[in-house]
């Protein structure tokens, strides 16, 4: 009789969204973009469900037309009121903010560790890019990295 033991990987949306937009950059060798392919059928669904959280909210907030259908700028960009504005800013930021449990097969664990270990050589990229300190995109995005980092640890 087998044992199939989860592990459970808790990232913010925010997170899970920079963990992709990082690994989609990289340059990989074959292993380590199987490792990638495989771990993005983890986080996919979870990418899915906050871009269609997103696109709520903006419809919730934007100006509507008498037909209440969403109007749109000719360029396609959202109009909004200014405190309308605010306000769906403030709800997209709170929803990067959430929590997000994912269940990761113990099989699975061997990818966590590469998928780690890539984003500890961009953040090392990163730090040599920025050998006379820091731009503020670049340190936050060591420290959103470093974080994710650290979530990946899981036990």
């Amino acid at each position: 009789m087998f044992t199939i033991m989860n592990k459970t990987l808790t990232l913010t949306y925010r997170q899970i969204v920079i963990l992709n937009g990082v690994l989609a950059g990289l340059t990989l060798d074959s292993e380590k973009s199987s490792a990638r392919r495989r771990f993005n059928r983890i986080i996919d669904p979870h990418i899915d469900d906050y871009n269609a959280e997103v696109e709520q909210i903006k419809r919730k907030y934007s100006e509507k037309n008498k037909d209440g259908q969403t109007i749109a700028e000719t360029s396609g960009a959202i109009v909004y009121t200014a405190e309308n504005r605010k306000k769906c800013n403030a709800d997209i930021q709170a929803l990067e903010e959430a929590k997000v449990k994912i269940d990761v097969l113990e099989s699975n664990l061997p990818d966590l560790s590469k998928i780690s270990d890539m984003l500890k050589g961009r953040v090392k990229e990163l730090e040599e890019k920025s050998k006379d300190g820091y731009e503020s995109i670049v340190y936050d995005t060591v420290c959103e990295i470093n974080g994710i980092v650290e979530s990946l640890n899981i036990s």
